[in-house]
């Protein structure tokens, strides 16, 4: 065999098959927030200012229509006339104001359906909820407003306001049941909470100190709420990654807090969202070091789907609806990747 040859065939006989964890997607190292639209993915590089849709193919991902973004992506949601984009300020759109744009499908155009007055341009929370686009932002440096816009032919959407309450970061809606988790109270230092608001009325829920994450799921009709809480402004010496599960009683009406997991690894689980996996249902935390994937429901049993060796990006992570009826798990970190949530 000719030397060429020779070193050609050891070369391909040591490349590594890499798994999916390693499979970083090419383009794609400034990416950090992905929101997850059922068979689409949203990725926003802030420094490119670049939003851009993708889908599943089989086990990668495949980039689609692409909108040039000036401002800082908070929040993506996806409706029946297109992509609600919420934006404002950030690292590279420093005096930017709070925006909810919608797109047309292929993000080739877009109008401004939403933009309130504030000194703290970020937008919490965003989801098309039946008839109602809910939202969550701050109306001043601590306070948030949640509340819903009611869509409209022309012009600005109307908004009704929900609830005004400080730093009420962490939200989500199922029908008109609306849960806020607060990393802290209303006075300084001491520690946050969890709020339910149903039919006008304003119940605090069990949690233990700070909540960080919530999300509903489960049955429609009675929803079970899970929260990353065990916050603490010290977050360094007694901050806690907790997952923890509320239940509503069906004879009482009351939550109980129960405990599924605490990650020692970690200080805090900052999103939560649902993964079915082999038609059982999962929960996906994402923490400041690690992606853990508990499941199936009922075990709760926790498998770590992918870690990093340093803090020293933002990391997020979302779900993505594929062939045959499976969901991906993608992940941020310095580049988009499908990491093997099983």
């Amino acid at each position: 065999m000719r030397p060429f040859l020779l070193i050609t065939a050891f070369f391909l006989c040591t490349l590594r098959t890499p798994s999916l964890a390693d499979a970083q997607l090419p383009g794609t190292e400034g990416v950090t927030a992905v929101f997850g639209l059922g068979s689409r993915l949203a990725a926003f590089d802030p420094q490119a200012g670049k939003l851009t849709l993708f889908e599943a193919k089989g086990e990668g991902l495949v980039p689609g229509a692409s909108a040039a973004v000036g401002e800082n992506v908070w929040q993506v949601a996806e409706t029946s006339q297109g992509y609600l984009v919420a934006t404002g300020a950030g690292r590279y759109s420093l005096s930017a104001p709070i925006q909810v744009r919608l797109f047309s499908k292929d993000l080739s155009s877009s109008r401004v359906v939403f933009q309130p007055q504030s000194e703290r341009a970020e937008v919490t929370f965003l989801s098309s909820v039946g008839a109602k686009v809910w939202v969550a932002f701050f109306d001043s440096k601590y306070t948030t407003k949640i509340g819903f816009l009611t869509p409209a032919t022309s012009g600005l959407w109307p908004f009704t306001e929900v609830a005004s309450l400080r730093l009420g970061t962490a939200v989500d809606v199922r029908g008109d049941l609306v849960v806020v988790g607060r990393p802290y109270g209303d006075e300084q230092g001491q520690d946050g909470d969890l709020l339910l608001f149903r039919n006008g009325a304003r119940e605090t829920l069990p949690s233990y100190r700070g909540v960080r994450s919530v999300r509903f799921f489960g049955d429609a009709a009675r929803p079970s709420i899970a929260i990353g809480d065990g916050w603490h402004q010290n977050y360094g010496q007694f901050a806690q990654g907790r997952l923890s599960i509320l239940s509503e009683s069906p004879s009482s009406g009351r939550y109980a807090l129960e405990l599924i997991d605490r990650d020692e690894s970690q200080y805090s689980f900052s999103k939560i969202f649902e993964l079915p996996l082999n038609g059982k249902r999962h929960l996906v935390a994402l923490g400041p070091k690690a992606v853990d994937v508990y499941g199936p429901e009922g075990e709760w049993k926790r498998h770590q789907a992918y870690s990093r060796p340093a803090e020293d990006t933002i990391m997020d992570a979302a779900p993505l609806a594929a062939d045959g009826g499976k969901t991906l798990l993608v992940v941020a970190d310095k580049g988009l990747r499908v990491v093997a949530a099983r």
